[in-house]
């Protein structure tokens, strides 16, 4: 899932969550590892060719 939102015309704030469900069969027996993801983004428009992110 994503979302993003203009603060400004220059600066925006972006955001993503991932859940990832796993399988895996190996000699010893199966396994299930499970996790979340989380990710923040802020984007500065310098000029209209370029840009600051982080």
């Amino acid at each position: 899932m994503n979302a993003g939102y203009a603060l400004t015309p220059s600066l925006s704030l972006n955001g993503e969550y991932t859940y990832t469900d796993g399988a895996l069969s190996t000699s010893s027996g199966s396994h299930h590892p499970k996790w979340h993801e989380v990710s923040i983004q802020t984007d500065y428009l310098l000029s209209k060719r370029t840009d600051v992110y982080n």
